[in-house]
């Protein structure tokens, strides 16, 4: 029995054209997963910079957000208490 090579390699063809639709897709699911995580990360931590910068100013009323619960969040937790220990500290000076 004879077989051209493009009946031959049809088989292969197909699997290459699998192959590269998967690869697009779980390159695409991971852009998206690296995205939520790094905005994930990246929001509590812009949020707790500019209270802290807002702290440096002189501004002990800021609010700060509860982070998540993980290492940002209790450096949140950190930033509130050295706050009310700042203001306890001045209205005693006051």
């Amino acid at each position: 029995v004879k077989m051209d090579a493009k009946e031959a390699f049809a088989g292969v063809e197909k699997t290459k054209s699998a192959a590269l639709l998967l690869a697009a897709l779980t390159a695409l699911g991971v852009t998206f997963a690296a995205r939520f995580v790094a905005r994930t990360i990246s929001r509590p931590v812009a949020s707790l910079t500019h209270s802290a910068g807002l702290i440096a100013e002189g501004d002990l009323q800021v609010p700060i957000e509860e982070g998540p619960r993980n290492e940002i969040g209790e450096l949140a937790r950190r930033f509130r208490e050295m706050t009310a220990s700042l203001r306890e500290n001045q209205e005693r000076l006051e």
